[in-house]
């Protein structure tokens, strides 16, 4: 009678496990290469530096970020870029899209770096010493690589490069993953 209850029970436990779950997981991947040009220099790298820097005046200076999400794999809920600036700014800055990711941290200059494309997000306004993040969902698809460029109206903005440890740029994402469960019953006959 023991061994009936027993299955009896696992059965109706079983039976009432839902077959789908819906979950979230959220991963932060950093940046895979950055750096920033500047049309002052026009020829000089600063791929290595600790800090990027965007500004539109007098002379033009954008950031560049790779993000590499080969292993992300789910569907695309939300994906958000922080950035740490050491500058206030009311103007706050836009992060573009980069078409071309033939570019490289170690060699990318003003007069090699690709051109940026549309706007996908922008920030208002900017704290000093304080992460902004801004929603860039429509660009992470899943998998793959991610460019962008970094820009600004304002005369200097200065962000934490890759190169500055936890103040690092981060790419959050946020991905629907669903787990099934399958349900299976058996019957055990018992003879009393």
């Amino acid at each position: 009678m023991l061994l009936l209850t027993c299955v009896v029970v696992l059965v109706g436990l079983l039976v009432s496990l839902p077959n789908a779950t819906a979950t979230s997981v959220t991963s932060r991947f950093s940046p895979s290469a950055d750096a920033y040009v500047s049309q002052a220099r026009p020829t000089v790298n600063f791929g290595a530096a600790k800090e990027l820097f965007a500004g539109g005046r007098p002379k033009v200076r954008r950031s560049y970020l790779r993000f590499d999400l080969a292993s992300l794999s789910g569907t695309v809920a939300k994906a958000t870029v922080r950035l740490y600036s050491k500058d206030t700014s009311q103007t706050g800055f836009e992060v573009r899209v980069v078409t071309d990711s033939t570019w490289n941290e170690q060699t990318i200059t003003y007069d090699n770096a690709p051109a940026p494309g549309p706007v996908v997000a922008s920030a208002p306004g900017v704290s000093a010493d304080a992460f902004t993040s801004v929603d860039i969902t429509g660009l992470v698809a899943g998998g793959g690589v991610v460019n962008l460029a970094v820009t600004t109206a304002d005369s200097r903005l200065r962000f934490a490069s890759r190169e500055s440890g936890e103040l690092a740029p981060q790419l959050i994402v946020e991905v629907a993953s669903t787990s099934t469960s399958t349900t299976t019953s058996s019957t055990t006959s018992t003879t009393l």
